[in-house]
């Protein structure tokens, strides 16, 4: 199960960030740190599965 609508958004958060940030770690750190804590808020338990998703967009 995953939600495209979120995805979209993250994605849009991503390269928002890739624009600004020339450190592709730190990038993806602040991505994962943002997304669980997306996650978090709305009590969600596929943390793990999503940062899979991200990291195979980039």
């Amino acid at each position: 199960v995953y939600f495209p609508f979120f995805f979209e958004k993250v994605h849009l958060f991503v390269r928002a960030e890739a624009k600004t940030l020339y450190s592709w770690r730190r990038l993806d750190f602040i991505v994962k740190i943002s997304f669980l804590q997306f996650m978090v808020k709305r009590k969600v338990r596929y943390e793990i599965e999503c940062i899979i998703m991200i990291n195979q967009y980039y």
